[in-house]
């Protein structure tokens, strides 16, 4: 049933919580830990998302990719993540993610490529050796976060807020787009790199 301590199986995603009895109400306290509340709330929101809309769950079969994570619909992954799902459980490839808060989340080794980002907060969250190739985060806040040998292969990146944010040894980074991102003196970039070369402006002083 349990990955490890504090998780859940995604195999949970998109089944039923039967037997929610008076005798079954211990059991039930006792397995759902503080971190495990936010995978169990996903999944009786996607149940009930699901019944009201008049499907059965056999409607919505089990999919996963070649690398065992669970693929998700839309709604259903924005619910996961919000609601504090664990993101190196589902696939996030191509995921259409723009406006979520993933400030703080642990997103290393995540792929990512082709996902939508756009105005989303990444602020201090741990990107170490993502792929973010072909991602889009236009207008993404990531202040401070940690993108140290991430894949940034055509990754669109106008407009966004890299203060303080460390992208050190992120060899393409020279084939993102950087017009008009935002950087300061503690934002780490690949050594030898230009970032104003590569459109990427100084953030003014005090700006939010």
């Amino acid at each position: 049933m349990l990955r490890e301590a504090g998780t859940v199986d995604p195999s949970y995603i998109g089944t039923e919580i039967k037997g929610t009895g008076p005798m079954n109400i211990g059991l039930i306290a006792r397995l759902v830990s503080a971190a495990m509340l936010p995978t169990v709330l996903v999944v009786a929101l996607v149940n009930w998302r699901r019944r009201r809309s008049g499907g059965s769950l056999d409607k919505f079969p089990r999919t996963t990719d070649e690398r065992g994570l669970e693929i998700l619909g839309r709604r259903a992954l924005r619910d996961f993540l919000v609601l504090g799902g664990d993101p190196r459980l589902v696939s996030l490839r191509s995921a259409r993610l723009d406006g979520v808060d993933l400030s703080s989340r642990n997103l290393e080794r995540v792929d990512l490529s082709s996902a939508s980002l756009r105005r989303s907060t990444l602020e201090r969250a741990r990107l170490v050796r993502a792929r973010l190739d072909y991602a889009d985060l236009a207008n993404a806040d990531l202040r401070c976060a940690d993108l140290a040998g991430a894949s940034l292969l055509d990754a669109n990146l106008w407009r966004a807020d890299l203060r303080g944010t460390n992208l050190g040894e992120c060899g393409s980074a020279g084939v993102a787009n950087l017009r008009r991102a935002r950087y300061d003196k503690t934002t780490r970039w690949p050594p030898g790199f230009d970032p104003v070369l590569a459109g990427a402006v100084v953030a003014a002083r005090g700006a939010r």
